[in-house]
């Protein structure tokens, strides 16, 4: 599809990255059975429905091979596909979804553009919202060298930690990395604050 020049990504941030992602990350494994068993747990033990907007800008088998590997888990996936020019306005206005591809470039190269754009809650493309990777992305902003924004967007690009509600899973004053039954992340208990 992209001519052996794609691969699959570990977060939202290309490993030709100069900093800001972990190199020795690997993509999950693709494992349909585990998938399965994680949307039961879910509660969707027969899949369910679901639309994914494609831009025109983008190949139409993208989408398509997305929509095939889903539909192997029980993800009945519906294709709209959308001229470029509306497909934008609509995403620029967070109408694009409830899923879609999209892509990024960046003439800065630095991973504040990618996280902000589609990971922040006041993102031009994100729809997400963590306190803690809002936070760690605060704090980016007030870190000018490189070093030390590695660390950061380390932190916001690390998957075992994106959706943790704290920074570290070891952290002893939060149930970090404890799943509830729906497969999301517990929040910190009342009262305590995890350093970032």
């Amino acid at each position: 599809m992209f001519h052996g020049v794609g691969k699959p990504l570990v977060t939202y941030l290309s490993s030709y990255y100069p900093y800001g992602i972990d190199p020795d990350l690997k993509p999950l494994p693709y494992d349909p059975k585990k998938a399965r068993e994680l949307l039961a747990q879910a509660g969707y033990p027969n899949g369910f429905d679901f639309t994914l907007v494609s831009g025109s800008d983008q190949p139409k088998e993208l989408a398509e091979a997305i929509a095939a590997y889903w539909g192997q888990v029980g993800v009945r996936t519906k294709i709209n596909r959308m001229d470029y020019t509306a497909w934008i306005r609509a995403h620029n206005v967070h109408k694009s979804g409830p899923a879609t591809i999209s892509q990024f470039a960046n003439a800065i190269f630095d991973p504040i553009h990618v996280f902000y754009g589609s990971a922040a809650k006041d993102g031009t493309w994100s729809d997400y919202y963590n306190p803690q990777v809002e936070a760690l992305l605060e704090k980016a902003s007030q870190v000018p060298d490189i070093a030390g924004r590695d660390v950061i967007f380390r932190r916001v690009s690390d998957p075992r930690r994106r959706r943790l509600p704290c920074c570290s899973p070891s952290c002893t004053t939060c149930s970090a990395g404890t799943p509830t039954s729906t497969g999301s992340r517990r929040s910190e208990a009342p009262g305590t604050t995890c350093a970032i």
